[in-house]
């Protein structure tokens, strides 16, 4: 995933401030490392939850980290709608 055009469409789509958006792509990169994926794509949700380590976090942040999944994967899917 372009990380410039997704934080723009975060910004311009979806009404996320600079500063909220920069948080989501932060999240996202959690994510990453939590998993293991290095793109986002349908399974990491599942992965995400899987993760042993999500166990000690609370519960907003595990719905932080969740949303951010479902906001790149929103993302991915307009952006294949479009081609």
């Amino acid at each position: 995933m372009e990380r410039k055009s997704f934080k723009e469409w975060l910004m311009g789509e979806k009404g996320l401030s600079y500063r909220s958006a920069s948080d989501v792509l932060s999240r996202l990169g959690r994510v990453e490392t939590l998993t293991g994926v290095k793109q986002i794509d349908n399974s990491t949700l599942r992965k995400l939850q899987e993760s042993e380590e999500i166990s000690g976090f609370s519960t907003s942040v595990i719905s932080q980290l969740k949303r951010s999944v479902n906001l790149a994967l929103e993302f991915s899917s307009r952006k294949t709608e479009v081609k």
